[in-house]
């Protein structure tokens, strides 16, 4: 296609430059591009810069003095004094599911809870990645991930999940902890039970004192 011309001068007369019919068509498509791109973008750019906007929080009332666990509370693998690990299990309930959903629950009462312990430095490390259907595995790695843990921190809450994550937790700590441990249970059952087949978490005390037969075992609120 022969170009058309297009008259101009230095002073500014006119277009100034030689353009092509197909030319003009794929510069028109660019801007109409540009255009929707900046009508997508003008929203998020508005929001990042509203004045109204903020993070989330744990408090509705802004007393600089009153500061919540949420508000201090180290998030990853860090050290730090106390740590806090979740293990959403509950594969071992043969009565009433549910227990899995503890560690989001405690996790958000907690963290709108009063820090009143001042100079403490409190960890949440996450949770233990579970196996779905797989017991044997799920304990393993909690296992494994509390001995890694206390590596970390001095004091490990480790949340459950149902009982059985007491007895992969203890397990854990037995690796790195060595001989003098003791398992204390505030339960209404004494977790003791004889099963012919099948899974139950009425069988952790048993299980631990398999780990350790010297471990010192009390057993509250049984009724």
């Amino acid at each position: 296609m022969n170009p058309r011309r297009l008259a101009a001068n230095h002073r500014g007369e006119g277009l100034g430059e030689t353009v092509e019919k197909e030319t003009v068509e794929n510069h028109l498509q660019r801007d109409c591009s540009m255009q929707s791109l900046v009508s997508f973008l003008a929203p998020l750019c508005w929001f990042s810069v509203m004045p109204f906007v903020r993070k989330s929080m744990y408090k509705f009332i802004k007393d600089p003095g009153d500061v919540r666990v949420g508000e201090v509370i180290r998030r990853g693998w860090v050290k730090g004094d106390v740590g806090i690990l979740g293990v959403p299990w509950d594969g071992a309930v043969g009565t009433r599911p549910g227990s899995r959903l503890a560690p989001a629950r405690i996790r958000s009462w907690l963290c709108t809870s009063p820090m009143i312990y001042g100079g403490l430095s409190i960890v949440d490390l996450g949770d233990v990645d579970v196996v779905v259907g797989d017991h044997k595995e799920t304990w393993l790695r909690v296992e494994n991930t509390v001995a890694e843990a206390l590596g970390l921190v001095r004091e490990l809450l480790v949340i459950g999940g149902d009982s059985t994550t007491s007895y992969a937790a203890f397990r854990g700590l037995r690796r790195v902890g060595g001989d003098g441990l003791a398992y204390v249970l505030f339960d209404a059952h004494p977790d003791v039970r004889v099963v012919s087949e099948g899974l139950t978490s009425g069988q952790v005390v048993r299980w631990v004192r398999e780990v350790d037969p010297k471990a010192f075992i009390a057993i509250v609120g049984v009724r």
